[in-house]
């Protein structure tokens, strides 16, 4: 099986084939679509910046080591 990689944008739900690779094609193929990240799309929030005052923190490394 041959490998071919092309970016594409999908039109009326159409991907088109470049010419170059079209015509190395047979009629039978096998699709695998990789979506970019679509910011517009996307439903994950983005991480902001976390300050913690730690100044007064005792940390024990014992008692964080019990089970």
């Amino acid at each position: 099986m041959q490998h071919y990689e092309f970016n594409a944008t999908i039109e009326k739900g159409m991907i088109f084939v470049p010419e170059n690779i079209l015509s190395e094609l047979s009629s039978q193929v096998e699709v695998i679509i990789y979506a970019k990240n679509n910011t517009a799309n996307s439903t994950k929030q983005k991480f902001s910046a976390l300050k913690l005052q730690t100044q007064e923190f005792k940390f024990n490394r014992d008692e964080a080591n019990v089970r």
